[in-house]
Parts: C-alpha cells; sequence; structure tokens
C-alpha cells in the first residue's frame, strides 16, 4: 500500500474543505462582488442575479422603488462621497434603516459540517446598479435605503455620466416573494 507524503497529505487537507464541504454557489462566474450594506449577504446576491439572469425584473410604476437623492441629471462634486437615498416605491416612503433586522455578526451552522452562514434576511432589499458607458462598474446591496459609494472609487469617475438603477425585492428567509421591481434610471454627472 502507498503511502501519502506529507506535502500530498497537507495538499489534500487545506484543499478538501475548499472542495468538498463549501455548499455555497460559485461566485466567480457572477462578476464583480458587491459591496453590501445593512444585512445583505452574498446569498441574497446569487438569489438577486438568478433573478435578474431570468428576466424576472418588473418595472411596474407602483411598485417599483424610487430615488429621493440625488436627482436626475444632477451634477455631483466628485470630492465628496455620494450617497444615493431612496423609497421602495412613490405610495410608500418606507424606513431609513429598512424594515430588515439581523444579528449580522452572529454566523449560523445550517447541519452537519456546512460553513457559517449569515441568518437569512427577511424583508426589504435594494440592489444599486452604477454604470458608466454601458458597463456596471459598481454595485450595492442594502437592506437600508440608502448606499453610498467610497470616496477613492467616486473620484476615480471625475468627468463621467453615470447611470444609476435601483431594485427591490422583497425576501423571505432568502427566498424573493416579490419583485424584483427596477426603478426608472437615474443620471448623475460627476464634476
Amino acid at each position: 500500500m502507498k503511502t501519502l507524503n506529507r506535502s500530498r497529505l497537507h495538499a489534500l487537507l487545506l484543499t478538501f474543505p475548499w472542495l468538498f464541504l463549501c455548499q455555497c454557489d460559485d461566485l466567480s462566474a457572477k462578476g464583480p462582488e458587491p459591496s453590501y450594506e445593512g444585512c445583505a449577504s452574498d446569498e441574497n446576491w446569487i438569489t438577486l442575479d438568478n433573478a435578474l439572469k431570468s428576466a424576472s425584473a418588473q418595472v411596474d410604476p407602483e411598485q417599483a422603488p424610487i430615488f429621493t437623492e440625488p436627482t436626475s441629471d444632477a451634477f455631483l462634486a466628485s470630492d465628496i462621497a455620494a450617497v444615493f437615498r431612496f423609497a421602495p416605491s412613490k405610495s410608500s416612503a418606507g424606513q431609513r434603516d429598512g424594515n430588515v433586522t439581523c444579528p449580522q455578526y452572529q454566523p449560523q451552522h445550517h447541519g452537519g459540517l456546512s460553513p457559517l452562514h449569515l441568518p437569512e434576511v427577511t424583508g426589504t432589499v435594494f440592489d444599486l446598479h452604477v454604470r458608466i458607458d454601458g458597463s456596471d462598474v459598481y454595485r450595492v446591496l442594502t437592506t437600508r435605503q440608502f448606499a453610498g459609494i467610497p470616496l477613492a472609487t467616486w473620484r476615480t469617475w471625475t468627468g463621467k455620466t453615470l447611470t444609476v438603477t435601483l431594485y427591490r425585492s422583497h425576501f423571505q428567509k432568502n427566498e424573493i416573494v416579490s419583485g424584483p421591481f427596477r426603478s426608472a434610471p437615474l443620471s448623475v454627472s460627476i464634476k
């Protein structure tokens, strides 16, 4: 019987958990990972991406989220980090910090040898997409009704016009039960 040398055993032990224990989807095929704010997590990202790829995003003026700040066609300074503020729909002001509560820093086991997961999200998740010249450049998933862009990133877009789109979905235990609803695109220029 052949014995494993130490380096092969070490490689097997290091590789084994990543190949066999991780029950997460392959995130590498989904593009650059978004920023997460509030209670949003990578599991919401996977669910939203699957819904958006299946063309299930709905354009319903009554259900669509709306931007409250900044206004469309605004010129924004490049030396002040932008914060986008929004509401769930024209008829609902919602709550500034959203309607999701989470013990965010208390990961949970879902049985057996599975990896730790953040708690399941129940409530509204917003998905903010930023595009320049037709290409996605930034994305934020949040359960709050505002999302910021880091100043260092914001400054790199000086002289550009951004197209910002917002999606709103209602989740029940990490599954979409309503939406995603797509906002009208917001156009802002950075000076």
